[in-house]
């Protein structure tokens, strides 16, 4: 018998609204970052609107990726870890291509900041709780973008597996978010709960080519990572938050962006 712990009238997700939107002043500086915002021009109608998720083909060069790789375990770790923004900021602005920015920007309507970069490799045969289905915990408007260095695998696996919003917002509803990671559910458990909540569970497997990135809704979008099985992956993974002006300037201003892991993704604003 599968136990499924659900968060009694979604105090799970009230916490995480309370701890970072209220008490670390995200909903405030948000609506700052609304106010001063004078792009309304070029925001766009797209799939990161509608579906809570876009895939952006060829971001990188084959030749970046190739270099990026060469480098994830050595120097571009270090260039993060000691906020090197001479030699990061080159690279953020490799990957915020016109078409991500106005993404971004339709999904924020304002400005915005990346807080953290990691360069990541995984190794096959990896299962962590990111594999399991749940909703990232943060600010209630923030984003992730992942930026993928090597191939999907050709057996199907994909990378990283979504369900729609309505979906999404029946687990949230239902209770099934921010709960203990121990308690993530796998695809057969995740149906079965989705049945019970009367809905359809249709997870949706991107695949992607060196290059690509793929930009989500993390904090109410249902989501699992999908681990390779015969080679490492690479990955650049980069958080976007709301900001009152245009990201260069956020960077020259804050502490940001900074190495995920070894620092808060998400700290109380005092910028």
């Amino acid at each position: 018998m599968v136990y499924f712990h659900l968060h009694k009238n979604r105090e799970g997700e009230y916490s995480v609204i309370q701890n970072n939107d209220e008490n670390k002043g995200y909903r405030a500086y948000h609506e700052k970052a609304k106010a001063a915002f004078n792009r309304h021009n070029l925001t766009v109608d797209c799939e990161l609107l509608s579906l809570g998720y876009q895939k952006f083909e060829n971001v990188l060069s084959a030749e970046k990726c190739a270099e990026y790789i060469k480098g994830t375990d050595s120097y571009l770790n270090n260039w993060t870890q000691k906020i090197n923004k001479r030699k990061v900021i080159p690279i953020i602005e490799e990957i915020i291509t016109d078409g991500v920015d106005k993404a971004i920007i339709s999904h924020f309507k304002s400005e915005y900041v990346p807080t953290t970069i990691e360069f990541l490799r995984t190794e096959p045969g990896a299962d962590t709780m990111s594999s399991r289905w749940h909703y990232d915990v943060g600010p209630d408007k923030h984003l992730i973008m992942m930026v993928y260095l090597t191939d999907s695998e050709t057996d199907g696996t994909g990378t990283t597996i979504f369900v729609d919003r309505k979906t999404s917002k029946a687990f949230l509803e239902g209770g099934y978010a921010f709960g203990p990671m121990e308690s993530r559910l796998n695809d057969k458990d995740a149906r079965e709960l989705a049945n019970s909540f009367g809905e359809d569970f249709e997870p949706v497997n991107l695949h992607t080519k060196a290059g690509d990135a793929v930009i989500f809704d993390a904090r109410h979008i249902m989501h699992r990572g999908c681990y390779p099985k015969k080679l490492p992956r690479n990955t650049i993974t980069t958080a976007f938050i709301p900001y009152v002006n245009d990201w260069k300037t956020g960077c020259a201003a804050t502490f940001f962006p900074r190495q995920t892991r070894l620092f808060a993704t998400f700290p109380k604003v005092t910028w």
